[in-house]
């Protein structure tokens, strides 16, 4: 693999891990159901939900790069193959957008349009309120506003895992 290509494998790990970063925090203030500034919790979550998004849409454009780039290099297939494949490559990630609508979707939507807000939910033994701490031992989770309303850490955890 020539320095170019090392380069771009090394920038697409590099977008990973600043995912995973922004995951990592996300995680602690859901966990300790403060905020790790003086913000509100649920605006530092919003901050850093939008973050995580911006570096899995850019950890999977790195990746996008890097495959099509092995593809091209590759002197023992032809011009039509390479194409092919490419086109491969470029519907493989439009799955990926379809599955993961954080990575395209909701990232679209809250870079051009609006903030793409967390909201905090409880959770405890004794069912589910939307605000506040749940009087019996509960805790908080971090969810998208928007409909579906789907628990952030995990739809990220599992975004990051296909990315990898």
């Amino acid at each position: 693999m020539g320095i170019q290509g090392q380069n771009l494998q090394l920038e697409a790990e590099k977008k990973i891990e600043e995912a995973k970063y922004f995951l990592e925090l996300l995680a602690r203030i859901e966990t300790q159901t403060q905020s790790l500034t003086k913000r509100a919790l649920v605006v530092e979550a919003t901050y850093l939900t939008s973050a995580l998004m911006s570096a899995c849409a850019s950890a999977l454009s790195q990746v996008e790069g890097e495959v099509k780039r092995r593809v091209r290099k590759n002197k023992k297939i032809s011009s039509a193959s390479i194409k092919k494949a490419e086109k491969e490559v470029d519907g493989a990630v439009e799955k990926f957008k379809d599955d993961h609508p954080e990575v395209k979707t909701l990232r679209d939507m809250s870079v051009h349009e609006r903030s793409v807000p967390t909201e905090r939910q409880t959770r405890g033994r004794f069912g589910q309120s939307r605000w506040g701490a749940e009087p019996f031992g509960g805790g908080t989770k971090l969810c998208f506003s928007d409909p579906p309303q789907e628990p952030v850490i995990e739809t990220f955890s599992n975004c990051i895992r296909d990315l990898e």
